[in-house]
């Protein structure tokens, strides 16, 4: 199962999901976001923390967007997103 918190961008008020990636070959972890604009890109925790407020509830559109990010895939939604264990 994925974790992914669900967070908004201070400029645009979209949500914007945030996850970690892991290799599969090594330990090495990087954070990711996913916008919708349909694309993901890496992110720094920088832009996450100052760029994007907590959503704590989350609204119609970023169920949405959680749902088309997902597809189908099994993904825990937290409001703190833990780092990976290596």
């Amino acid at each position: 199962m994925l974790k992914i918190t669900v967070r908004t961008d201070k400029e645009t008020s979209r949500p914007v999901i945030f996850f970690y990636n892991q290799s599969k070959i090594s330990k090495n972890y990087w954070l990711e976001c996913y916008d919708n604009i349909g694309q993901h890109s890496t992110a720094s925790i920088e832009y996450m923390r100052d760029c994007t407020a907590p959503m704590p509830v989350l609204t119609a559109e970023a169920e949405r967007l959680v749902k088309e990010w997902a597809s189908g895939e099994d993904v825990q939604i937290m409001q703190r997103l833990p780092k990976p264990k290596v």
